[in-house]
């Protein structure tokens, strides 16, 4: 069975305090609820000493890329957005479909 797999790793500026963490964890909660076909939502650290500075990321697993891309409209998905953007310096996102 397949799944589309989004991966968004980030880089942080001033900001990224304990409370902006939590935050953003809310955030992820209520994109869990809200969006269709969301079989995963995670906010995590990077523990990899590679990581290039990259040390947070969203690990997210949809049953389709429709439902990928219905989440990426959801107003919990703008809203996080928005609030994220002015601390995040840098990111990589991967898109992909693979195994389950």
């Amino acid at each position: 069975m397949s799944v589309f797999y989004h991966v968004v790793m980030m880089k942080y500026g001033e900001g990224a305090d304990a409370a902006f963490h939590e935050k953003v964890q809310d955030y992820c909660r209520a994109i869990q609820k809200a969006c269709a076909g969301v079989l995963s939502y995670d906010y995590v650290t990077n523990k990899a000493t590679r990581s290039q500075g990259y040390d947070y990321a969203i690990l997210a697993r949809f049953e389709t890329e429709a439902q990928h891309d219905a989440y990426q409209v959801d107003p919990n998905h703008v809203a996080m957005k928005t609030f994220m953007a002015p601390v995040i310096k840098d990111m990589v996102v991967l898109d992909c479909n693979a195994s389950q």
